[in-house]
């Protein structure tokens, strides 16, 4: 689920200025994907929520706070992205300068770099939805494992207000 500004230059009561939201919801089995879009003025989290009221399993969102209201949702399993968690290690390292020593950050997108080679790995043999769990619990599951403890222990040596702590 994600959602984006539109600009609507005709609308009732709006000035065409005015920033709208589209909401994207992908679902449906993997072969045969369903795409919802839905409009409207508001990026509140009472959109996400309406939008994912009856839904049951896996929800994927970037790390929007209006998406928060998902972690108390006993039947939904809120996954993150890791395209926004990569961009925000990537932001660390820009922020650190030319003359940053390898570090920390460069260890996550170590790990993260692994991730994605294992998703181009089963793009580029064809792999199916099934063989692309299969892949990911024999090769990706370790690596994630190996690098939620690394995070564990990190979080607790980081600085909060640095680079890295406000991750």
């Amino acid at each position: 689920m994600d959602e984006t500004t539109v600009q609507v230059l005709e609308e009732p009561g709006r000035s065409p200025s005015t920033k709208s939201y589209m909401w994207v919801c992908r679902g449906g089995i993997p072969d045969k994907p369903a795409l919802h879009y839905h409009y409207t003025p508001s990026r509140s989290s009472q959109v996400a929520a309406a939008l994912l009221a009856d839904h049951k399993g896996v929800v994927q969102t970037d790390g929007y706070a209006g998406y928060d209201f998902l972690a108390v949702k006993k039947d939904i399993f809120h996954a993150g992205c890791w395209a926004h968690a990569r961009r925000k290690f990537a932001e660390a390292v820009k922020g650190a300068g030319k003359e940053k020593k390898p570090g920390s950050v460069d260890v996550a997108l170590g790990y993260i770099r692994r991730i994605y080679e294992i998703e181009t790995e089963g793009k580029r043999l064809g792999y199916s939805a099934v063989q692309f769990v299969e892949l990911r619990q024999r090769k990706a599951k370790p690596i994630l494992d190996d690098f939620f403890k690394w995070l564990s222990k990190k979080s607790l040596q980081v600085v909060p207000k640095s680079l890295l702590g406000i991750l």
